[in-house]
């Protein structure tokens, strides 16, 4: 019931104090390997950040090409006519 109650309120405690025992066990020999990781995860954020701002870059290009275009050539429909037009200049 304890552990129940300990794992709702800290999911993954348990992974957790698990990663500490180890970390502790095999902190020297797993320390380059972590330094590694972290600086490839670093590398592939930087890309993914980089990607998602020039894309978010062309994005914007794009509506403000679109909306230069929709400005200068949208010109006002003539609307028809109503009936009571049309019905006076036939009388």
């Amino acid at each position: 019931m304890f552990e129940e109650l300990i794992e709702l309120v800290f999911p993954g405690a348990g992974w957790l104090a698990i990663g500490v025992v180890v970390g502790t066990a095999l902190g020297d020999r797993l320390r380059p390997a972590a330094k590694e990781a972290l600086k490839l995860g670093m590398t592939v954020g930087e890309r993914v950040q980089g990607a998602a701002a020039e894309a978010y870059e062309r994005g914007q290009d794009l509506v403000a090409e679109a909306r230069a275009e929709h400005t200068t050539n949208s010109k006002p429909e003539p609307r028809p006519a109503s009936r009571a037009a049309r019905a006076r200049t036939t009388e």
